[in-house]
């Protein structure tokens, strides 16, 4: 069992602007206002004992060796992901289904216009958006509790990658 857990992420962000430059073309180039790269890094502290090894989906029967098929080669890969054909919780049963989120990553892995995820903090209402090859980040609050947590499809099946944290 682990003694401590915790989450590293980060963002980087460019605000870039077309330049019509006389010489030589043109090119992005960091926009005039912003005039520097954004972005931070951050640690969240989580609870060193999570509510199962499902809160990340690299989570999966078969990601041990021995738990592989007899004749490995002819064994299915996992590609850490789920398919999301409808509504599908990302929460935990139990004790925990009424924790607060400290951190929720969704990498909305579909290519297509039409693969865009939605996102329920409170298990009804779908108010964020994921773009296809979009994902979101965030450390949670009090008020965003593990049971809510819900993801859909908007238009066509897509799949994602996650972890959900106490």
């Amino acid at each position: 069992m682990a003694y401590a857990r915790r989450v590293v992420y980060g963002t980087h962000v460019i605000a870039q602007e077309y330049l019509d430059l006389e010489e030589t073309g043109t090119k992005y180039v960091i926009e005039s206002q912003a005039q520097r790269r954004l972005g931070s890094k951050s640690i969240v502290a989580t609870s060193a004992s999570q509510w199962d090894n499902a809160w990340t989906s690299m989570d999966h029967p078969d990601q041990h060796w021995e738990d592989q098929d007899s004749i490995w080669e002819a064994a299915a890969g996992w590609r850490g992901v789920i398919d999301v054909d409808g509504s599908k919780k990302l929460n935990p049963v139990g004790s925990f289904a009424t924790t607060p989120i400290k951190f929720l990553y969704i990498r909305n892995l579909g290519q297509d216009s039409d693969q865009g995820l939605k996102v329920s903090l409170d298990g009804t209402n779908y108010k964020i958006y994921i773009p296809p090859n979009g994902s979101l980040a965030f450390r949670g609050a009090t008020t965003f509790i593990m049971r809510n947590a819900r993801i859909d499809k908007v238009t066509s099946n897509t799949e994602v990658e996650f972890v959900i944290a106490s």
